[in-house]
Parts: C-alpha cells; structure tokens; sequence
C-alpha cells in the first residue's frame, strides 16, 4: 500500500518533465539515404518516445502531403526510409503520450531536406577534324631544303661582293679612281617558316567506345531457402551458395533494396524499411514468382538482413553477400535499379 504513492509521484513527475520537454527534445532529423530516398530519424531515447502511445509524421514531398499514424513501437524504433518525389522534403513529427498533461503541451517537431539540384547537361561538342595545310603552290621543296638553299645563297652573295669592292680606294683625286661594277642583283629567296605539325584525322576512323549495357533497367530476385540466424547466402551472378534462386544480377552498377519475406494465404509478404511501399499490392506476375504480393511496413524487421558485400567493381558487379541476424529467414527478395 506503501508504495502506490510513490508510483503515483513518479508517473506525475514523467509527465511533468514530457509537459516540460519541448519539440527540439524528439530530435527529429531528415537526411539523404540514397539516390531517391531520404531517411527520417529521431531519438529513440527521449521522454516523448519512451512514454508514447501513439504519433503521426506528416510528410510535405512537394506538392504531395502523407500522413503516417505510427505506434507505441514504431516510435521508439527511432527511424524509417521514405522514397521522395520532389527535391524539398518538410516532415512533422507530433506524439501522444496518451497523459492528460502531455496532451495539454503539444510534443512536436520538425525538419526538412533539399536535395542537391542535378548539375545541368552539357552541350554536345561535335569533333572537329584537323587536316594538314598543304604547301603554297610552286614551292613542293621540304622546309629543310628551302632553309639550306637561303643559305647558300647569302654566301654567294657575300662571297661577291668581297671579290668586287676592295678594302681600300687607289690614292689620287675622285675623278681617277676607277669606276667600280656595281654587284649583281640576286634573288634572295624569303625564308619559308614550316607551319607546326597538326594531328592527322582519317576521315573514316571513330574513337573507340566502351560497351554500353542493353539490358532491363530493374529487376528483381527472389531467394527461398533456410537461413539460420547469422547464417550467410551468397550470390553470384544467378547462382545462390544455399537454396535456390530466381533472377539474377544484371553485372552492372545497381541500386539494391533487400527485404525478408514470407508465404502467406494471401500470396507473399515482403517487410520493408521504406514507408512509401507500405500496403503496396502488386498481382501474380513473372517478375514476383506468380505470386501475388503485399508490402508491409516493418524497419526493424528489415534491418534484421545484413549486406556484408555488394556487387562492386572488383567482383565485377556479380556478387552479392547478405547475413541473417534474424532468428530465421526462408525467403527473400532482392530488387534492384541500374545506376
């Protein structure tokens, strides 16, 4: 009996604090988590988490608005992945406590994400051809050639005029001193200066181009199997070290989203860390085994598959190494996008 007043104080005392505790205490953050996603955190630890109820995260993607009712355990999950459509993300997280006093001071927050504008696309620049400048007409002779016969040349003429002008004049009045020939007039070439050599373009020759992939630009895996708890499945290409496997790993840079799954009456249940799939529904198809599938919203059980290597350039994007942390897992589903 002793004790119900001093439960009583305390639970009057957390309450108090979370009346206290304003928005900024929740630690709502948004972040880039990958080409089109954002990740949306808060503090997990907080009075408002621990002491919650229940919650609703508004999310303002653009022009589009969402409202996510999240539970008691969503909210001290603490995270969750959400596939954007617009550049700028603005999120409201608000809890319930469910206690009279919390309810009278709103525990809210919020936060924002601008994604990096895409650098814009550059001009197309068309090869431009360089071709030799050909000789001026009439002078067929090398540059060499021509520089040697300047040359030679300008020691004829020097040679010339030495043997006609003597070093010094007869003595005597002007008028008999003989009268000198006048040196003969020679056409002295003009130096030609090469024009620099240019690189040569053959009409028909085209860079060589690196191969360009073809292929589908998504798809997906699905593995079935048993997997125990740190037990390791590896995949190469379309062959599974364990269980058996269909589909496979295109061999080029992918975006990967990996989910556990299970077979239900309603077809196959895939959990999955990215709120905008949740209740997703998608009918019996080749890409999903024939089997019809649902989506289903549950991060942590998403997290529970870990990847320990993916496809990269030295396993020439062809491999793919996935732990299981989870107590079990016998299905699961790999979709992946090409970069």
């Amino acid at each position: 009996m002793l004790a119900w007043p001093g439960l009583v104080a305390v639970s009057a005392a957390a309450a108090f604090y979370c009346w206290q505790l304003p928005g900024a205490g929740i630690g709502l953050e948004i972040s880039n988590a990958a080409a089109d996603q954002v990740r949306i955190t808060w503090r997990r630890d907080s009075a408002p988490a621990l002491l919650a109820r229940s919650g609703a995260l508004d999310i303002y993607d653009g022009a589009n608005f969402r409202r996510l009712i999240l539970t008691g355990d969503q909210l001290r999950d603490g995270s969750l992945t959400y596939r954007r459509q617009a550049q700028y993300v603005r999120v409201r997280l608000r809890v319930d406590t469910g206690s009279h006093w919390a309810r009278l001071h709103a525990i809210s927050a919020s936060a924002a994400f601008r994604a990096a504008e895409p650098p814009p696309e550059e001009a197309a620049v068309s090869p431009i051809s360089l071709a030799a400048i050909p000789p001026a007409a009439g002078n067929t002779e090398p540059a060499a050639s021509r520089e040697t016969a300047a040359g030679s040349a300008n020691r004829v003429i020097a040679e010339r005029r030495a043997a006609v002008i003597p070093q010094a004049l007869p003595s005597g009045s002007a008028d008999d001193a003989p009268l000198m020939p006048l040196a003969p007039s020679v056409a002295i070439p003009r130096p030609v200066i090469a024009p620099p050599a240019l690189a040569m373009a053959s009409p028909g020759a085209t860079p060589p181009r690196l191969p360009v992939y073809t292929g589908p630009r998504s798809g997906r895996m699905i593995w079935t199997g048993s997997m125990g708890r740190r037990g390791v499945v590896e995949i190469e290409g379309a062959h599974a070290s364990i269980g058996s496997l269909s589909g496979g790993l295109p061999g080029v840079p992918v975006g990967l989203r990996i989910s556990p799954a299970e077979f239900s009456s309603q077809g196959l249940i895939v959990d999955t860390a990215d709120v905008s799939y949740n209740e997703r529904r998608e009918i019996a198809s080749a890409a999903n085994g024939w089997n019809a599938t649902i989506y289903r919203w549950e991060p942590a059980r998403a997290r529970e598959l870990v990847v320990l290597e993916a496809p990269n350039p030295s396993n020439n994007f062809k491999r793919l190494v996935v732990r299981n942390d989870a107590r079990s897992c016998r299905v699961m589903v790999v979709e992946w996008s090409v970069r």
